[in-house]
């Protein structure tokens, strides 16, 4: 296969010489027509001056023998046959007679040849009805001088055409590397991608827009495997440390408990029981992401009762909040309704009141729904610590934590909020993480139906 260099440089020369023959032709062609117009003026004057000279020699009625070999000799020399009559009578013809050498052969053609005649009426005292016929051959008798101009144009069309074509081959090299250098570069960023390597995946401005744009996009492309790579990482070794941290509380109390160390009692069981759902609830999240993330994952859908399915919800957590001297307050627009899955709906919910209730250290919570059933939403706005602006683009990223040392000890996993994306963007709805007005976290989930 050939390179992008050698590909563009083989079409450029291809698409210049059509180019140049195409120039070449057509101003040959403009070449030879307006040479045609000359030859048409200057053969037009050629008659002319021929009809001059036979009224001057004529103009006393007679046509002397030297006049008339001078007549002869002067059509030879322009390569026309002319005849002089009066009436039916031919007083004159330039092919009787004719000489030898060059003029002779000019003859011997002249009488091989189709000829065209043009009759002109000559102006001569006591000769009424004096007609000079010139005839000529079709198509053009070219003089020596004319052969000579236009094999000379010939050749400086030919040298031109030369000329310009190693221009073309020199420029178009250049042309072919400068149109490839970009492209090679970003060949060269991908090769780097496949294999893994996204740091220094730097690619030059390039001032073709579609270049540029590609470039921009594969940097960017660098940047969040980059990020996903570095969540990955960080995500294996969070996985581990979630599983390892309950697996070793869990381990070391039943061998204490087995060495006859601690005691068994109700208080030990009850604590071993809490890592156990500690970790049932990671694999059980983990299990959950899997199954919104699965290309196969459908929604039972119908219609239901958002508005109730939010205060059952409001409801539920109010003691979680309470225990935290936490206040759950709600602002819900009743009899809303919308076509969906209500049991995903009420996940999305529960992980976002979880969420909030674990980051939030007082102040409150506040759910409100509004809108109508054609365009809603649904906001959770806390008092809590807030996220960060640098994070609010990963907040719904796999197992991406703002803080994963108070993430670990409210036992967040950085997985709630990626199954509240997958479900959102299943239903077709907006979901956003900002600021709040009460200076925590917002989060907003926004319904606008097409119809």
């Amino acid at each position: 296969m050939r390179s992008m260099e050698e590909v563009i440089r083989r079409k450029l020369l291809k698409l210049s010489v059509l180019i140049l023959a195409l120039v070449a032709l057509l101003s040959n062609a403009g070449m030879l027509w307006a040479f045609g117009g000359y030859l048409r003026e200057s053969r037009k004057e050629e008659d002319l001056e021929l009809v001059r000279t036979v009224e001057a020699v004529m103009a006393d009625g007679r046509l002397e023998n030297t006049e008339r070999s001078g007549l002869m000799q002067a059509a030879n020399q322009l390569g026309v046959h002319v005849q002089l009559q009066l009436e039916d009578a031919v007083v004159l013809d330039s092919l009787q007679g004719r000489g030898h050498g060059m003029m002779g052969n000019r003859t011997a053609r002249l009488e091989q040849a189709v000829l065209v005649y043009k009759e002109y009426s000559l102006k001569v005292p006591g000769l009424e009805g004096l007609v000079l016929k010139v005839g000529r051959t079709q198509g053009w008798f070219l003089s020596v001088t004319e052969q000579s101009f236009i094999l000379g144009m010939n050749l400086l069309y030919l040298g031109v055409f030369l000329l310009a074509l190693g221009v073309v081959a020199v420029t178009g090299r250049k042309v072919s590397r400068q149109l490839s250098r970009p492209v090679t570069a970003i060949q060269q960023a991908t090769e780097k991608i496949r294999r893994g390597d996204y740091s220094g995946v730097e690619l030059a401005e390039d001032s073709t827009l579609e270049l540029h744009n590609l470039s921009g996009a594969i940097q960017e492309l660098a940047r969040q495997l980059a990020k996903q790579e570095e969540i990955r990482k960080r995500m294996t070794t969070d996985i581990a440390h979630e599983m390892r941290s309950p697996l070793a509380v869990v381990r070391s109390q039943i061998e204490a408990m087995m060495d006859g160390v601690l005691e068994v009692d109700h208080e030990r069981f009850a604590r071993l029981d809490g890592e156990i759902m500690r970790l049932t609830k990671l694999l059980e999240d983990l299990n959950e992401l899997s199954i919104v993330e699965n290309e196969l994952y459908t929604l039972h859908r119908t219609r239901f009762d958002l508005s109730g399915l939010v205060e059952e919800s409001v409801e539920r957590f109010g003691p979680m909040y309470e225990s935290k001297g936490l206040e759950l307050r709600k602002e819900i627009r009743p009899g809303l309704f919308f076509h969906g899955d209500p049991d995903r709906m009420a996940q999305v919910l529960n992980n976002l009141l979880s969420n909030s209730c674990k980051y939030t250290d007082a102040g409150f919570a506040r759910v409100r729904l509004e809108g109508t059933e054609q365009a809603w939403t649904l906001t959770v706005e806390d008092t809590g610590i807030g996220i960060p602006e640098k994070d609010l683009p990963y907040i719904f990223d796999r197992f991406y934590r703002v803080d994963p040392s108070r993430s670990r000890l409210t036992g967040g996993a950085g997985i709630g909020l990626a199954i509240v994306r997958k479900i959102a963007d299943a239903h077709g709805l907006e979901v956003e993480a900002g600021p709040g007005g009460t200076g925590g976290t917002r989060f907003a989930l926004r319904h606008k139906s097409n119809q």
